[in-house]
C-alpha cells in the first residue's frame, strides 16, 4: 500500500517564539517603538489641524485686558483671548468658559411659519396650509414667532415699538421701544431679547412674553439666545448693526466679553460661537470659536464676487449642525447659502433671484427662505429646500419679509 506523501507542516507563530525567545523580544521592541511614535505624532497632528475648513485664521485676534480667570476673580466682566490655543486639548472646551451647552435633544418647536403678506403678518403651518392673519397692518419691520408658535413679536418700524401678539386671539400688547434688528426668543418661549437704539447708544434688552419685566442686558445689538436659554450673545458696538466685540450675558451671572472679534452678528453652533466678520472690499468672513473665544477658525472665506459682499442673517438648525446665511452685495442682491458645520462647502440656494433665509423647519429637514425682491417690483414667495439645495418647493406665493 502506497504511503501517503509526508509534507512539512510549518510551525505555528507561537511555537517559533517559544523555541526562539529572541524573536519575541524583537517583536515586543518593535511594537513599543511604534506605540511611542503614534503617541508623539498623532496628538501633534490633531493640534495642528486646520479645523472644519482646512484654513487657520492667518491673523489671530489678540486679547485685551486680563485673562478670563483673573478677571472673573475681580469683576463681573471677563475678557477672553480668541487667539490663544487651549493648553490641554482634551479639556479646553469643558466647563462654562469654552463649552456650548447644546441640548442632547433639540427643544421641540411648533411646525409653524411666520411671514409678511398683503401688508400684514401671517402664521401658517410649515407647508403653507391653514394661514391666519395675526397682525392686520405691519408693512415693514422685524418679526419673530416664538418657538411654541403662540406669540408673534414684531417691531413697528415707523414708531420704533415692540409688539407682542397672541397668535390664537390676535390680542396685541405694546412692550416698549425697539428697533428692527434681530429678535431672539428663549428656547422655552418665556421671554425674548431685542435691540433698542437710544439717542446715545444701542442697547440689548429683554422682556417677558406678556410684556412685563423689562431689563437691559448691555450696550450693543443683535442678540441671540444660547440653546440652553441661560445666556445671550450680542455685538457690543453702541452703533446699531456696527461691528464690535462679542459679549455673552449669563442670566443671573457675569458678562463675558470676547475681545477683538470685530463681528456684526453672532450665533450659536453645536461646537461654539459663529461670527459674521466684515472686512474691506469683499473680505467678509464667517468664523467660529469656542464660547470663550479660543480656537478661532475660518468657516467661510471671503466672497469671490468682484463687488463688496456682507454675510449675515445667521440661522442655525435645531441640532446645531447646519448653518444658513445670506451674502448681500452692494449690487442690491441677496444670496442664501447653507453649510454643514464641519465642512467647507457652502451650497447656494439662489437660482435666479434674491433669496433671504427665514429659518429651519422644526424637524430640521428643510431651510425656509424668501425668494424675490418686492422693493424692485419682483414677485416674492416663501420656499423650502433641503440643506443640499434640492427639493425646492413654493410654500406661500406672495409671502415675504
Amino acid at each position: 500500500m502506497e504511503q501517503p506523501e509526508v509534507r512539512d507542516v510549518p510551525e505555528s507563530f507561537l511555537e517559533r517564539i517559544r523555541k526562539h525567545p529572541a524573536i519575541g523580544i524583537g517583536i515586543a521592541v518593535a511594537v513599543l517603538a511604534i506605540s511611542l511614535l503614534l503617541n508623539y505624532y498623532v496628538p501633534r497632528m490633531g493640534s495642528e489641524a486646520d479645523g472644519p475648513t482646512g484654513n487657520k485664521i492667518e491673523d489671530p485676534v489678540t486679547a485685551e485686558g486680563t485673562s478670563s480667570a483673573s478677571a472673573e476673580a475681580s469683576s463681573t466682566t471677563t475678557t477672553a483671548d480668541p487667539g490663544s490655543e487651549p493648553s490641554t486639548p482634551d479639556t479646553a472646551n469643558d466647563g462654562p468658559a469654552g463649552s456650548v451647552d447644546w441640548p442632547a435633544k433639540p427643544v421641540k418647536r411648533a411646525a409653524l411659519l411666520a411671514y409678511r403678506f398683503e401688508g400684514g403678518l401671517w402664521v401658517a403651518k410649515e407647508d403653507g396650509t391653514k394661514p391666519v392673519r395675526v397682525v392686520e397692518k405691519a408693512a415693514d419691520g422685524t418679526f419673530s414667532l416664538s418657538p411654541d408658535g403662540k406669540t408673534l413679536a414684531w417691531v413697528n418700524e415707523s414708531k420704533h415699538q415692540l409688539h407682542l401678539t397672541d397668535v390664537a386671539s390676535a390680542k396685541d400688547r405694546t412692550a416698549g421701544p425697539a428697533d428692527s434688528a434681530r429678535i431672539s426668543w428663549a428656547p422655552d418661549s418665556s421671554w425674548l431679547a431685542f435691540t433698542v437704539e437710544t439717542p446715545e447708544r444701542a442697547e440689548v434688552r429683554r422682556v417677558a412674553r406678556d410684556g412685563t419685566g423689562p431689563a437691559t442686558l448691555g450696550v450693543g445689538h443683535s442678540p441671540m439666545h444660547s440653546p440652553d436659554g441661560k445666556s445671550v450673545a450680542y455685538v457690543t458696538n453702541a452703533g446699531l448693526l456696527q461691528a464690535g466685540d462679542v459679549a455673552i450675558a449669563e442670566l443671573g451671572g457675569p458678562t463675558v466679553t470676547v475681545k477683538g472679534v470685530g463681528a456684526t452678528e453672532v450665533a450659536w453652533g453645536a461646537d461654539g460661537l459663529i461670527y459674521a466678520v466684515p472686512g474691506s472690499g469683499t473680505a467678509c468672513e464667517l468664523r467660529t470659536s469656542a464660547r470663550d473665544g479660543s480656537g478661532m477658525r475660518l468657516l467661510v472665506g471671503a466672497s469671490k464676487q468682484p463687488r463688496p459682499v456682507m454675510y449675515g442673517s445667521l440661522h442655525v438648525s435645531g441640532d446645531g449642525r447646519l448653518l444658513a446665511y445670506s451674502a448681500s452685495g452692494d449690487d442690491g442682491f441677496s444670496r442664501t447659502y447653507t453649510l454643514q458645520l464641519g465642512s467647507n462647502s457652502p451650497i447656494a440656494l439662489t437660482v435666479r433671484r434674491d433669496t433671504y433665509p427665514l429659518g429651519w423647519s422644526a424637524d430640521g429637514r428643510y431651510i425656509l427662505f424668501v425668494e424675490g425682491n418686492a422693493f424692485q417690483g419682483e414677485p416674492v414667495a416663501v420656499l423650502r429646500a433641503t440643506p443640499d439645495g434640492l427639493g425646492r418647493a413654493e410654500i406661500v406665493p406672495g409671502g415675504g419679509l
